[in-house]
């Protein structure tokens, strides 16, 4: 029998970001999934939330701009 140290229920854009992040990390992953072909959908990614423009802008001003741009393994 296989283990997995995650198991990604879904292979949409999270699941499957998600999964290969952690494979990437040496995690042993499954992704479960119902479709066999991938749905293209509409989503949010290109929405943002009021103030994150401005929230960006004023970070880059006082040097603190990876905060909002990158995340690191703690």
């Amino acid at each position: 029998m296989r283990s997995y140290d995650i198991v990604t229920v879904g292979g949409g854009l999270g699941g499957s970001s998600l999964a290969r992040a952690m494979a990437e990390q040496g995690a042993r992953v499954l992704v479960v999934e119902r479709e066999t072909q991938f749905k293209d959908r509409v989503r949010g990614e290109v929405l943002a939330a009021w103030g994150t423009v401005d929230a960006l802008t004023g970070q880059r001003r006082h040097g603190a701009a990876s905060a909002f741009t990158r995340v690191e393994a703690a």
